[in-house]
């Protein structure tokens, strides 16, 4: 766009500041303000132009008073940023230097993987199963040294495989805990472990003993298992709300670490709870923007469904 379309742009209405968007196309910046006379006039004369520049206008959702909109490509910085970060997500391999037991190595995309999350505070790692996400999130607690407690939540079947891989791919002495029940005497002393193990059964019964401990890493292994928002299990991991008022806040960590071979199970809506916990300011900012965009979000005459 040139300097004059844009000064031209600029003055037709008193314009928000840039807000980052996800969009179908990607992150974008929007601006948005109140339309009057100048916006309408120049509506009417130069719409199709206004169009192709990244204006509209429509209805505010919420207040049903127009709104015009602009929506503006990222500036190149950010946009590079962006880039940078989906190339990580997708490599292979990577140049690191990441802390190994004697005898045993990582795998260059498993290397690849524990980059990228070293570099993002909550991360999903979607490898196949028999990939080695395991060692993956290992390989984070053992590439930061600033890591000293960690909880671990996963299904019954895997608490004791957890323990072993921690006990042999740490490269720190670290005392490994397992919750074995649901009763206060299940639950170990704070003292006696730097890494707890605790399926998701029982994850709500010892909710007031976890959040009264300091966690530097979350990691959620078979992250799928929290796809129902009304489940108890996802409840206890992300906390929950009932009539717009918080009933419980998610569990409370320096670092996520999520971990699954399948992300969505059957829809994609069953992403969401994962979405906003990782990303709650951008992608996981809004539910319903989330579902009309990935959902095909419609009202059936019931109510909305989001099973699309």
């Amino acid at each position: 766009m040139a300097a004059t379309e844009q000064i031209t742009i600029e003055s037709l209405c008193d314009w928000s500041a840039p807000k980052r968007v996800e969009t179908k196309s990607g992150p974008r910046n929007l601006r948005t303000g109140s339309p009057g006379d100048r916006f309408w006039n120049a509506w009417r004369s130069a719409k199709e132009s206004l169009k192709a520049a990244g204006v509209s206008v429509g209805k505010d959702n919420r207040m049903g008073n127009w709104q015009a909109c602009w929506w503006m490509p990222l500036e190149a910085a950010e946009q590079a940023k962006v880039e940078e970060a989906q190339a990580m997500s997708r490599a292979t391999d990577a140049d690191i230097d990441v802390p190994c037991p004697e005898g045993l190595a990582y795998l260059p995309f498993q290397k690849a993987g524990i980059a990228y999350a070293l570099t993002h505070k909550d991360v999903l790692i979607g490898d196949e199963m028999g990939l080695g996400k395991t060692i993956q999130a290992i390989g984070i607690f053992n590439g930061d040294e600033t890591i000293k407690r960690v909880l671990i939540c996963c299904p019954a079947s895997l608490r004791l495989n957890w323990k072993r891989e921690f006990e042999k791919w740490s490269v720190r002495p670290v005392r490994v805990a397992v919750v074995n029940g649901g009763k206060p005497s299940d639950f170990p002393a704070t003292e006696s472990f730097d890494v707890l193990i605790i399926n998701y059964d029982v994850l709500q019964k010892h909710r007031e003993r976890i959040d009264a401990i300091e966690w530097d890493m979350l990691i959620a292994d078979e992250i799928h298992f929290c796809k129902n928002q009304k489940a108890g299990r996802t409840k206890a991991v992300f906390g929950y709300k009932a009539k717009k008022e918080v009933k419980q806040l998610p569990i409370k960590a320096r670092r996520k670490v999520f971990l699954t071979g399948t992300p969505i199970v059957n829809r994609p809506i069953e992403l969401w709870p994962l979405v906003e916990s990782l990303d709650p300011n951008g992608l996981g900012k809004s539910f319903f923007a989330f579902a009309q965009k990935y959902a095909d979000a419609h009202h059936n005459g019931y109510g909305y469904d989001f099973s699309g």
